[in-house]
């Protein structure tokens, strides 16, 4: 653990404050003017630096200053993995995506550089969650709530000074929990904001393609993945005991070269700290880490004495409970509700009771959820889960116990078009419910595909050079004006119509394998530009085709891979009939 770590002190507050003040006339001025007074600072100096007040999976019970557990994050930094440890180190200007898979540290990681931003007594840094956005009112309004929330009297004329000064660090956090229905209005918003602004510099972190990475006014980071150099250092951080760490690391080393894959990021770590302190056993995969998380946290306390079992408020065993909360989870992600209220919770509970045939009191289901298994939080009268990833796993497994007939309408329903919005439960059921998964699925959107791309599927001949740049070309990049030419900086990407899982998937790694380097203004004014042109005009022709090629060869064999597994599956099926 940490050793003692100094406080913030007041006056890395009122600097930029009494900066604020000095600049600002007239009405704002008066409006200011008590925010400077010695009880205000404290009070928006102790909000501000409640940001780093977390709970964590390892330690539900009671908040924890983040600075005492928190292992450095590293940031894709052209291609080259660097530790950053304050805004500037990245830009004190530039509008940022920080993006990172499930599990990343993408909240903790811009919790730590609000405390930094705050430490460093240049700007005002205001942490918000985008998952409490109430589509009813318009974002900007949600903003200057918000900033209401850390005791800084807010209104229109306000926060425009605060966005015009150049003072105000906007750090909005999980991007990908904003209500799918408002991600067009709300991308719109901020892209006013940032044309209105451009002084104010926002920072997003979000999990990859939820829609604000497109943004011409964003540039994208990517968080890079742990490694097995950081294992160590990240187990000494939240695990007090070093004979313990030793012995999990060693554990770790016998799993082989398979668990080190998976464990890349700070949640699956922790999830394995918890895991193997109860079971003395590493989950092999990604979806036996979760599978194996209810039940280890609904009995961790019980474990600890001998004989003993926590007193629970539902009468309900802990098979039925399971299976009530994954038909719990599954309404939440289907009315996109992450942030529960009571009222809405207990709607969420009765659906889960209908569609189980599980009778349970609401109050007693919620009191087991967050104070026995600690699967959610509460705060007030408000609920929410303790991560993303713990509602999209057990929605996932409501579908993998479900009949074959319901399982098929689901697959069906995400196949039309919703695939996006699961993407995260497909991940999971690819693991979980592998057959139809690959049925009902995958094979389709594969063999969509390739038609769409006017590939065989079983094409032994090579992709000829002007079919290659035309699969490109299916795929457009908008370029950004600069100084009366387009070059290409911040883009947006745009794929072909109606593109599905697979044709998406295939695009997006092309865009990332071609899209390498900048490229010289062009000289005409042209904005959209085909991938495929892009590759031309940045002199990386050969190398782009070359990358369609073993894109589409790649996929090809996972078809392949796929319809034997599958054709496997069934021939185990005939085996076992009596």
């Amino acid at each position: 653990m940490s050793p003692h770590l100094p406080s913030i002190p007041l006056s890395a507050l009122k600097r930029p404050l009494e900066d604020l003040y000095a600049a600002s006339k007239d009405v704002v001025k008066r409006k200011l003017k008590h925010m400077i007074a010695e009880a205000r600072l404290k009070e928006i100096h102790k909000a501000i630096t409640d940001v780093q007040k977390v709970k964590t999976m390892w330690r539900i019970d009671k908040e924890v200053k983040l600075l005492t557990f928190y292992y450095p994050s590293k940031v894709l930094v052209n291609q080259v993995a660097k530790t950053i440890d304050s805004i500037s180190e990245i830009s004190n200007t530039e509008r940022l995506v920080i993006q990172g898979t499930v599990g990343q540290g993408k909240s903790i990681f811009l919790r730590y550089l609000c405390v930094k931003e705050l430490s460093a007594a240049r700007r005002i840094p205001i942490f918000f969650e985008l998952r409490r956005y109430d589509p009813a009112q318009s974002f900007k309004n949600f903003l200057i709530n918000a900033i209401g929330m850390y005791r800084i009297s807010c209104d229109e004329d306000v926060f425009d000074h605060l966005a015009e000064s150049g003072k105000l660090l906007l750090l909005l956090d999980a991007f990908d929990e904003v209500d799918p229905d408002s991600v067009t209005h709300v991308i719109s918003e901020v892209e006013i904001l940032a044309q209105k602004f451009p002084q104010l510099q926002i920072v997003v972190t979000s999990r990859p393609d939820s829609g604000i990475e497109r943004s011409p006014h964003f540039r994208v980071y990517q968080l890079a993945p742990l490694t097995p150099n950081d294992h160590k250092p990240f187990l000494d951080k939240i695990v007090d005991d070093t004979r313990r760490v030793k012995e999990i690391l060693t554990a770790i080393e016998k799993s082989g070269a398979e668990i080190n894959s998976l464990l890349q990021t700070p949640l699956l770590l922790t999830l394995l700290v918890i895991i193997y302190n109860a079971t003395q056993e590493i989950p092999a995969t990604l979806s036996e880490f979760y599978d194996a998380l209810f039940q280890t946290l609904l009995t961790r306390h019980d474990k600890t004495k001998p004989g003993f079992r926590r007193k629970r408020a539902t009468p309900l065993s802990d098979s039925s409970l399971k299976r009530l909360f994954e038909a719990f989870c599954y309404a939440a992600r289907q009315g996109d509700q992450l942030a529960l209220t009571e009222s809405v919770a207990g709607d969420l509970l009765k659906r889960a009771g209908e569609i189980t045939g599980i009778g349970c009191i609401a109050e007693a289901f919620l009191n087991d959820i967050t104070k026995v298994a600690c699967l959610m939080q509460q705060e007030g009268f408000d609920y929410h889960f303790i991560h993303k990833s713990v509602v999209e796993f057990h929605a996932a497994c409501f579908i993998s116990h479900a009949s074959d007939e319901n399982a098929q309408k689901f697959y069906a329903g995400v196949f039309g078009g919703k695939w996006s919005k699961w993407r995260q439960e497909l991940q999971f059921l690819s693991q979980i419910d592998k057959p139809r998964y690959l049925r009902y699925f995958y094979i389709p959107s594969s063999g969509e595909a390739m038609k769409e791309l006017n590939v065989d599927v079983g094409q032994e001949v090579e992709i000829s050079d002007d079919h290659a740049l035309r699969i490109l070309d299916r795929t457009r990049l908008f370029m950004v004006a600069k100084e009366k030419k387009v070059e290409v900086g911040p883009f947006r990407v745009q794929f072909a119509a109606n593109t599905g899982f697979v044709a998406h998937s295939l695009a997006w790694d092309l865009v990332s394998r071609v899209f390498r380097r900048h490229v010289r203004p062009l000289k005409s004014s042209q904005r959209w530009l085909g991938l495929g042109e892009y590759a031309v005009h940045s002199g990386q022709k050969a190398e782009a085709i070359k990358a369609v090629r073993e894109v589409i060869k790649a996929e090809q064999l996972n078809l392949s891979r796929a319809q034997s597994d599958l054709a496997l599956e069934a021939r185990v099926g005939d085996f076992v009939a009596p």
